[in-house]
């Protein structure tokens, strides 16, 4: 009878027409009769890309419950200080503003400024390590992105250069913290608007994803931008805390994001367009599952 003999295993990437990566273990064998001549090769191709992302999740993940128990222990002791520090200014500023110069009186106003800043940081940081959830079921997600985008309409930093647009399925419901969701859908459309600081457009897309039964009982969240895309460089590391490319960036916003959208057994996942651009794809549970010809009909 014929056999084999172990030859080579190796692994390698390969990128599909659509952009995305997939990992492939390759184990090469040689096909031998039972006289020891070679006859030719096996050769074993399997997709292990699930693999590799939750080995890539779970690094993050320790990475992310290790900087947070750090973090969290320091915010704590900075901020009560930090408290007594702005409390006494504030009370030294109220009763000296008659006396204090115009210099002065702007100087004081930066310490202020700065300790207010200061305090939102960490007010940022314990929410990273350890963000509150607190559930309601049936919260509509088309609701929470609309006073999202509400919101982002009105702020004076955006509402000029940033159009905003957006295309969802009314009926998606789920069982979630509606602030914490909100803040997911407000960081994203942040962190889209500061890659675009010439303007631009945001484009908000959710709809049910069709699981193997045809039936839905998740939903997809695409926020597009146009701006000029994400070096591959930094592709892994803009989910850790305190990585930031930008210049006023705290390096917080997408880590909490994160941490979120896991307390809501989610995912999130980001990737650049073929022009110019990134979309931030998140994905939810819903509640209840949509039937086979309802999501069929929305998607």
């Amino acid at each position: 009878f014929p056999y084999t003999t172990l030859f080579r295993s190796h692994e390698l990437v390969y990128r599909t027409k659509n952009g995305e990566d997939k990992f492939i273990a390759v184990t090469s064998s040689l096909f031998k009769m039972a006289t020891g001549r070679v006859r030719g090769f096996i050769v074993v191709f399997q997709d292990i890309t699930y693999i590799k992302k939750m080995e890539a999740a779970i690094g993050m993940s320790e990475r992310l419950a290790s900087i947070g128990r750090i973090a969290a222990g320091l915010a704590h002791e900075i901020r009560n200080p930090l408290g007594s520090i702005s409390g006494s200014i504030q009370m030294l500023n109220a009763e000296m503003k008659k006396e204090l110069s115009p210099q002065k009186e702007k100087l004081m106003a930066i310490v202020l400024r700065e300790t207010d800043r200061l305090n939102g940081i960490i007010g940022q940081l314990l929410s990273s390590s350890s963000p509150v959830v607190k559930k309601e079921n049936n919260v509509s997600l088309a609701m929470l992105i609309n006073e999202a985008v509400m919101l982002f309409r009105n702020d004076a930093r955006y509402s000029k250069l940033v159009e905003i647009t957006t295309e969802l399925d009314e009926r998606l419901a789920m069982e979630a913290d509606p602030e914490s969701i909100k803040q997911v859908f407000w960081n994203l459309m942040i962190n889209a608007a500061q890659a675009m600081p010439d303007g631009g457009t945001i484009k908000i897309k959710m709809a049910p994803v069709l699981n193997e039964n045809n039936s839905a009982d998740s939903c997809k969240i695409e926020f597009f931008d146009s701006g000029n895309g994400i070096p591959e460089n930094d592709m892994t590391k803009i989910f850790e805390p305190f990585y930031t490319t930008k210049k006023t960036g705290t390096g917080l916003g997408l880590s909490t994001v994160l941490k979120i959208v896991k307390n809501h057994d989610g995912e999130i996942n980001v990737s650049n367009l073929d022009g110019n651009g990134t979309v931030f794809t998140v994905r939810l549970p819903i509640s209840p599952a949509l039937a086979k010809d309802d999501a069929a009909e929305s998607t």
